[in-house]
Order: structure tokens, then sequence, then C-alpha cells
């Protein structure tokens, strides 16, 4: 190893590095020789950038003294990729250093700690190289200028996490920041390690690769959007300002003059204008966009979207958003299979209609949180303590949490453990603790609830669904949640953009998850394309069937 290599590597690590504790019984020259050894392809069965994203994020994290360093995390981290790429680090000579020097310091007094407190790619070393040893500080630090706590009061489960600002950067060196920033805070605060793609570890040098490759915002992107989608965690999302991706690059055109829904996989015309379709009618489905099966059409379109999971909802809604004025697509009916131009306007898609309450029976109360605000549910709920039954509709969004606390206090049973929290540890990054959570109900209403769901039930509405489920009265009916429960997690990224993903694991006490999942369903109903013309609401006709049986 030439001289001037070991100055510039011995300063990269310095600004790595820093005064940092933890290494504090290894010399300089034997933390470069872990360090070059770090970006050894494969050393020990782990990608090179694995192994360097491991210790990075583990010491970014964990160290404590950071708060009193200077150190640039993210320019130590895009300059040593840039390093490693340009074919800087002779690994050859790192294994030399690494099985050689024995030099140790023994003078400061540090507690000796086992191995297993250590990322996976330093135990590796150490286990291959049984004459070294290395003493690490105890870790007793409980702030960390990366994370904090949302609010200590409110909200007390939620992390913030903080990163630098980025400034004078190239592309480059933004994009390969953005994607260790992201393997980083998954690593340490993710809690459904379990759902992680197959390629979110062996696939992190195509990703480095991938930044490397970024020419322009588009790029920039669609990177980001290639890492949220190897998390599969249904509250990921990405978040930009000022820059408007999806209409872009999916355009603002929806459908003029027809309708589709989609139901058990299959898209179909659920109202139409007959005059500009005369050949097409209600129930014809889709077989084909301009030529490409709905599947493969969905999946290019799905790659180009923010989340990592899509429900039926959403395919619907992306599959008809375009910058065509035109398309060709295929149907299928009862004449059998044909094509038809559709048209497309500046037009936003519309899942609901906001209807007033339907008026069911004096014994009946239909209640729908999107509709009516949180006093006047209050009142209500009141009034109707001694209807036979109440009906729950969770299949809008509302942002009124109040709402939601009211009717848990009305319906749910007093102090009953209904749900495991799987929370990531803001004091030992990577580790989790398990909370029972019980409900705040007084169970004020004895009789039946019948809670109607689907994908669009998400988030609070299916914490609350499972809230309600302690009592036995209560009937959840309809189709599958969304599965996106519990807080997010907001990742800063360059360029004004961030990312998010679930800060809560959200358990039933059993061991079931929500995760994708859903909330449990006590009676299933998936209305088929029949039904749907007949009804423009088939789950709450089967609902009041049932209640009229």
């Amino acid at each position: 190893m030439n001289e001037s290599l070991s100055k510039n590597t011995i300063r990269l690590l310095s600004t790595l590095l820093g005064p940092m504790e933890i290494y504090a019984m290894i010399s300089l020259k034997k933390i470069l020789s872990i360090f070059l050894l770090l970006s050894t392809p494969s050393i020990f069965g782990q990608s090179k950038y694995q192994t360097l994203a491991d210790t990075w994020s583990w010491l970014k994290y964990h160290d404590k003294t950071l708060n009193n360093s200077n150190i640039s995390w993210d320019d130590s981290i895009s300059q040593a990729v840039i390093r490693i790429e340009s074919g800087s680090s002779d690994t050859t000579e790192a294994l030399r250093l690494i099985s050689g020097l024995k030099n140790r310091n023994r003078k400061a007094k540090k507690k000796k700690n086992t191995i297993s407190n250590l990322p996976i790619s330093l135990q590796s070393i150490l286990m291959n190289n049984p004459n070294e040893q290395i003493y690490v500080s105890q870790i007793t630090s409980r702030k960390n200028q990366y994370v904090s706590r949302f609010s200590e009061k409110a909200y007390s489960y939620v992390l913030k996490l903080k990163e630098d600002e980025v400034i004078n950067r190239t592309l480059q060196e933004q994009s390969i920041i953005a994607v260790f920033r992201q393997y980083a805070a998954i690593e340490n605060f993710y809690p459904y390690q379990d759902k992680l793609d197959p390629s979110w570890h062996s696939g992190l040098n195509s990703r480095v690769q991938e930044a490397l490759l970024v020419s322009d915002t588009i790029d920039y992107y669609k990177l980001l959007l290639h890492c949220n989608h190897l998390i599969h965690d249904s509250h990921a999302d990405l978040w930009v300002k000022p820059f408007d991706y999806f209409t872009s690059v999916f355009g603002k055109n929806t459908p003029k003059g027809i309708k589709f829904k989609m139901t058990n996989d299959t898209l179909f015309i659920s109202t139409i204008d007959k005059e500009i379709y005369p050949d097409l009618n209600l129930g014809d489905y889709v077989t084909h966009v301009n030529e490409q099966s709905v599947d493969e059409y969905l999946k290019e379109k799905a790659n180009l979207i923010s989340m990592s999971y899509f429900s039926q909802n959403r395919l619907c809604e992306i599959i008809q958003i375009t910058n065509d004025s035109i398309q060709n697509w295929t149907f299928h009916s009862k004449k059998g299979t044909f094509n038809s131009e559709i048209k497309f306007s500046p037009n936003r898609l519309s899942n609901f209609s906001q209807e007033s309450p339907p008026v069911i029976s004096l014994n009946t109360l239909y209640i729908d949180p999107s509709l009516i605000t949180s006093k006047e549910l209050n009142e209500t709920l009141k009034n109707h303590l001694g209807a036979s039954q109440w009906i729950l509709d969770l299949r809008k969004t509302t942002k009124n949490l109040k709402s939601f606390e009211i009717l848990e206090e009305f319906i749910s049973k007093k102090n009953y453990h209904f749900v495991n929290l799987i929370i990531p540890n803001k004091y030992r990054a990577g580790t989790f603790q398990t909370v029972k959570q019980k409900t705040n109900g007084s169970n004020l209403y004895q009789g039946r609830v019948f809670v109607i769901v689907d994908s669009h039930t998400m988030s609070s509405a299916e914490y609350l669904t499972m809230a309600l489920q302690s009592n036995p009265n209560v009937i959840t009916i309809g189709e599958k949640t969304a599965g996106a429960n519990g807080d997010v997690i907001e990742i800063p990224m360059p360029m004004n953009y961030s990312l998010r993903f679930s800060s809560l694991g959200v358990i039933y006490p059993d061991g079931k998850i929500t995760q994708g999942e859903g909330v449990r369903i006590d009676e299933k109903f998936q209305p088929t394309i029949s039904q749907y013309l007949r009804s423009s609401d088939p789950i709450f006709d089967y609902l009041l069937k049932k209640i009229n049986e």
C-alpha cells in the first residue's frame, strides 16, 4: 500500500469514525484494515456494501460521542462508496493487516463486551481472526442527534428521525446518501423485518450502482421508489416538495363518460354513458390495455407508485390515470371479446360520493364517522343507547380521530388487552420491545354492533376496529382491509424528499399480524360483478338482509 493511499484512507477514516470511543481500543492502522476489509466483495458471504452499511449504520445510531463531534456522516459514506468504486481499496493488504497487527492499547479503562453487541459484519471479522480482540465501551447514551421522540407526552411511541442537511453535493452523492440513509433506518427501526424483500440485503450492491447512474430528478425519484418497494410495507410512501412526480409520470387524465370498479382482481364497467360508448355494457370487464394484459399493465404502473403495497381500490385508481387522450382497451362480455377506444380528459377520480346516512329503522343506528362531527357523534350515540343494533361504516377515510376515541368509549370493553405493539427502541437502535395495549372503553352500548370494512379501511380505522372487537357483540363484516396499521416514521432525504414507513408493529395478542393482512373479519363478503350491477352498495345490502332475517 503506497504512502499517499494510506494517508488519504486514514483521512477518510478520521472523517468516518472520528473520536469514537467504541474503537478506542484499536489502533488506527487496525481500524484502517477493518474498514478496507469491509470493501472486499463477499469476504464473509455478504455483499461489500451490505457489510459497509451494517457497520456505518450501527456506529451512526450507537456511538455516544456523536453528539459532541463534527462528523459528517453523509459525506463519510458517499466518499467511501466513491472510493471503493474507483478501486482505491487494496483488499489484499487489508487482509494481511487484519491478521498480522496485534497492537492493542490496554491503558484506557473499558469494559470488555461480548461480540454479540456488534453488527454481524464485525462479528464475522473477529470470528475469522481469533487472535484479535476488540473492547467495546458500554453503550449508555440516552441521546442521539439522529433519533428523538415525536413528542415526549403525546405519541410517545412514535420516533422522529433527523438527518443533516445535504448541500453542495452532486446528484450522485445525494443518491448514495439516500440509499444508505434508508437502509440504516429500516435495519434499525422497521418492526416488520420478516416482511423485507429477499433482495433487500443481497440487492444493496445493485441499488448503489443504480445510485451511481442517477442523472436527473426522475432517475432519483425512481431510485427511491425502488428502495421503497423492497420493504413491502403498506405504510411505505414517498413525499416530495415541490416536484409533482405523479402528474409528470402518470398524467392527470381519467376516463371520460365511463367508470370502473375492481372486485376479485377483475376490472369491470360500473357506470357508462351509452352515447359515448354504444358498444359497451355494464359488467363488461377489461382484459388488455394498449395490447398489454391488465396484470402486466398494472405491474408496470405499480413500479412507478410510491407505495409498496397495493389494495384493489388503489390498483383500480392507477390503471385509470394517464397522459393519453385515447387508449385502446380490450373487453370481454357475454358476446365475446372486442376492442374499444376509451377517451380520457383532465378529471379527478372519486371513490365515493358524500351521501346522507341511509334511513334504516328506528331500532337501528347507522354511523359514518366521515359525515359527522365528533360533537354530533357523541350526542347521537347517547340518544341511541336503546337501539337494537348499530351499524358502523368504516369504509371512508376520516382524520377526525376524536370520533374514534368516542366510538371506542361507547363500544369497547374496559382495560381489555386487544393488541401488542412492537416498538423500536430509541436508546438501543436495532432492538424492539413489545407493549401490551389495552382498550379505553366503557362498553356503554350493550346492543349488537356491525362494523363494515373494505380495502379503504386503513391505519387508525383498522386500529379502532381491533379495539372494538374486544366487545363480543361486535361483528366485523366486509372485505379485506388495507393492512396499514400503526404510526409512521419519516426519513428526511436529500433534495426535499422524505420516505415513510411503519413505525409500530401491530399484532393481535394471539400473534396474528395485520401488516398487509388486515384485521380479523367475522363474515367476509367479496361482491361479484353482478352484485355490483344490481346495487350501488352490495355489502350494505347484504348486511341489511342479514339484520332482517
